[in-house]
């Protein structure tokens, strides 16, 4: 089915009642209920636009539960232009008014005057008009998988359980947005193949200076790096100041090492040992363009990214040292 007012899509379910909604997000809230099949659950909003909504994805999976329609309890209603996604839909469509009034009945019942649906037009431009007001939408991959640069599946033949990571090593670290810190070594396995592992992922930044020197004592480490541009920066400083010099790479140099651990991947030369918290950052790893190149993104990364940023640098910092029999390029 197409067009629901002014909202645009809705669900039902039997637990729960929507009371407000919001683009791409669900905000339920429980209400008792003496009917034998219980209290309800409904869901509204707007479509997803993966670009935009951080949080789309959950509502997305609804949408994916309800079109499949394997179960009995979910009544699902979508109202939309009958298009994949948004930016198929063309000027003429999204401008046409016949076409709005097919996917909101609030046109039709004088809710919504034909003269805010210009404004609307007018002021959100082609995509989030037909995201927002005709319901098509950009939806994100429910397994994290959607665009993804490197392939989970290689990913997974990589997993190397006998590998183990040999002195010397170069260690690597990042901060996230959210000020989550990993850190990561890499350099050559017994058998003098390319490896790379997290040493540490977790909350905050206090712990990070502590537990490097720490690592600094234990093993042969050659170098430790991170990328100048990142949340890091102010780490460094405080890194610097027990004696251990970070390196910090330039945009440049982040985006080859980021290209660089793409490749080796690719190439199936990278030995991992299967970390869940690496692959659940390369599994949700998304990338930003920086000129003619690439780097992974903190911003758009569905997961946490610093373990995959912490290994890519590890790994890029490794490739640049003369030791082993380390034969990256």
């Amino acid at each position: 089915m197409r067009g629901f007012d002014d909202i645009g899509l809705l669900v039902l379910d039997e637990a729960m009642i929507l009371s407000e909604w919001a683009h791409g997000a669900m905000l339920p809230t429980v209400r008792a209920s003496k009917a034998k099949r219980g209290p309800q659950l409904w869901y509204a909003g707007s479509a997803v636009d993966q670009e935009i909504h951080d949080h789309g994805l959950v509502w997305t999976r609804v949408r994916e539960r309800g079109m499949e329609g394997s179960d009995p309890s979910l009544v699902y209603m979508e109202w939309s232009l009958d298009f994949d996604h948004p930016d198929e839909v063309p000027d003429e469509v999204a401008s046409d008014q016949d076409e709005w009034r097919k996917v909101n009945w609030a046109i039709e019942r004088g809710r919504v005057p034909i003269e805010q649906m210009e404004r609307e037009y007018r002021a959100l431009g082609r995509r989030q008009f037909a995201v927002e007001l005709l319901g098509v939408g950009d939806y994100p991959a429910t397994d994290l998988s959607g665009d993804a640069v490197i392939d989970m599946g290689l990913w997974a033949e990589l997993e190397d359980d006998g590998s183990v990571l040999e002195d010397p090593v170069c260690l690597a670290f990042d901060v996230s947005p959210d000020r989550r810190t990993s850190i990561a070594a890499a350099g050559i396995n017994q058998r003098g193949q390319p490896h790379s592992e997290v040493t540490d992922a977790r909350a905050g930044t206090g712990w990070v200076t502590e537990r490097l020197a720490e690592l600094y004592e234990r093993h042969e480490v050659i170098e430790v790096a991170c990328d100048s541009f990142g949340p890091s920066g102010a780490i460094a400083n405080r890194i610097d100041e027990v004696g251990i010099t970070v390196r910090r790479l330039k945009t440049g140099e982040y985006a080859d090492a980021c290209g660089l651990f793409a490749d080796e991947v690719g190439e199936r030369r990278l030995h991992h040992i299967g970390q869940e918290e690496l692959t659940t950052a390369v599994r949700g790893a998304r990338t930003r363009p920086l000129v003619d190149r690439w780097a992974w993104s903190r911003s758009k990364s569905r997961t946490d990214p610093g373990p995959l940023i912490a290994s890519t640098l590890a790994l890029w910092s490794a490739s640049e040292q003369s030791f082993g029999e380390m034969d990256i390029y």
